[in-house]
């Protein structure tokens, strides 16, 4: 399936050392909805999911990602725990950094195992492109668009 869309308003981003959406975690303060699509988390740096505790009930957040790692490909064979059990690792450490009642605002999350796109927006910009909601896509070189009009981005 093939989805085109024309584009009224918007920048292309490139970062390094930096997030090419931080200007969509800068309107989560005034935003009511919230949506987040991204192939990984970080395992060991929360600071963008403390942005997410940070918002109140008011606002909605949907939150779809992928479980990386799962499959035996990730794994070299001389290690001491099976890819059964790095994968089942990383699926608790995903439950318990996504557990609703570690956030006050309105999260619903989705697991899709084919998942490798990187939206993230509210009602008022959203940023698509290559940097996944994780603090180690910030020292990766990134590529992405900005949108700030809203017949592009209405949810």
């Amino acid at each position: 399936m093939l989805k085109k869309t024309n584009i009224n308003n918007g920048l292309i981003t490139l970062s390094h050392n930096d997030y090419g959406y931080q200007e969509v975690i800068d309107d989560f303060t005034s935003a009511k909805e919230i949506i987040i699509v991204t192939f990984n988390i970080s395992k060991n740096d929360t600071r963008l999911l403390d942005e997410l505790k940070m918002l109140d009930e008011n606002v909605s957040v949907t939150f779809i990602t992928n479980l990386p790692q799962r499959h035996e490909k990730y794994f070299r064979s001389n290690q001491m725990k099976t890819p059964a059990d790095r994968a089942l690792e990383n699926i608790k450490d995903y439950f318990n950094q996504l557990d609703r009642d570690n956030y006050n605002c309105d999260l619903t999350v989705y697991f899709c195992y084919e998942n490798h796109s990187k939206i993230i927006m509210t009602e008022n910009i959203a940023y698509i492109g290559s940097g996944n909601f994780s603090d180690e896509s910030k020292n990766n070189v990134e590529a992405g668009i900005i949108l700030t009009d809203y017949e592009d981005i209405k949810l």
